[in-house]
This record gives C-alpha cells, structure tokens and sequence, in this order.
C-alpha cells in the first residue's frame, strides 16, 4: 500500500566525474550553450545549463562511455557522437526515443576524443589502439574521410576541428605530439614534439 502511493517528482542525475590524466572531452556543451552531456558510466547524462535537475540520458552504450560531442548544425533536437572504452562511435538523436542513427567502431581501444565539422556532416575521432588511432568518418554513412592518427605513438587523447576552409583537424597525444591535418581526404601537414 505504501508504494502504491509514490510517484517520480524529480529525477537527480549524478555528477560528473573526472579521472587523472585524461582529457575533458567527456564534458560537451551544445551550440546554444543551454544544455551539457557527460559520460558517466555507460551513461551519457544531458543536462540543462540554466536547471540542473532537467536532465535526460542516453543509456544504450554497452561499455564505459569515454567522449562525447554535439553536432553543432542541430539545434532543436540535437545530434551527438559518443564513444566508449571499446571503440565504438555511436551518432544519436536527443528526440523521445534517443534515435541511433549510425554505430561504427573506429577503434580497438577506447575513444577519448570527438570533433565535428563546422556542417556536422563529418566527425573527428581520436584514441587509443594500436593499428589504428583515430579517423575521419562521414556522420550519416560512416565512409572513411582519411586519417587523424599518423605521426602518433601514444595514445591520442584530444582533438579539433576548424570550422572553415581549407579544413584542418589538430590532434594531441600523451607522447607531447600535436598532428595537424589538411584535407578531406585528411593526411598530414604538420607535426610538433615537445
């Protein structure tokens, strides 16, 4: 009988969290700057900026989620990218029901950063693997746009891309290398070591 009597009034997402050396591409903000996502868990939790306590989350990762990014062309109903510590990028809808509208592994190990272009059409992943440590990929089909990797030994654990022409992507890695590249079809242009 008591039971009968409860219902949800507020929903309380957890906190972010932070772990010592690695990078804060786990925190994302949309465009608008009126919603955030983390990872958290197998969790990815979106948070309004201006209320805290309305969230929402995206639970369809099967491992630990690593990175996540907004598509920043969508507005209304945003587009993300999310990957995990098994090398899976995942492209979803914020709507009701959370669409997947791609799944692809880029990589053997986790993924620890996620870039947009400027149209949202193409995404920028970075990581840990060891044959291969991160691409370009095609936000809808999932075609190969070049690779964002080369020059790299360690892990990489963040990257970006610029937002004009002519399109570069920077990467940085834990062995103090910066990447560029130019493209599409990305390679390299410049390398930096500390």
């Amino acid at each position: 009988p008591f039971f009968q009597t409860m219902s949800l009034v507020q929903r309380y997402s957890p906190q972010p969290f932070t772990e010592r050396g690695m990078p804060s591409s786990r925190l994302a903000c949309d465009s608008t700057g009126t919603t955030m996502a983390y990872c958290y868990s197998n969790l990815i939790i979106l948070r309004d900026i201006a209320n805290p306590l309305q969230g929402d989350y995206y639970r369809d990762h099967s491992a630990k989620t690593t990175a996540v990014a907004f598509n920043p062309a969508c507005t209304r109903i945003y587009q993300l990218a999310s990957g995990d510590a098994e090398g899976n990028l995942r492209v979803w809808n914020t709507n009701e029901d959370k669409t997947l509208q791609k799944d692809m592994r880029i990589t053997s190990s986790p993924i620890y950063g996620i870039a947009y272009n400027q149209d949202g059409d193409k995404i920028a992943v970075v990581g840990a693997g060891r044959d291969k440590k991160g691409g370009v990929v095609d936000a809808r089909e999932g075609n190969s746009y070049g690779d964002c990797s080369s020059g790299h030994v360690d892990p990489i654990m963040s990257c970006d891309y610029r937002p004009c022409r002519p399109f570069r992507i920077v990467s940085a890695g834990e062995s103090r290398i910066v990447s560029m590249y130019e493209g599409p079809a990305f390679k390299p242009k410049v390398t930096l070591r500390d």
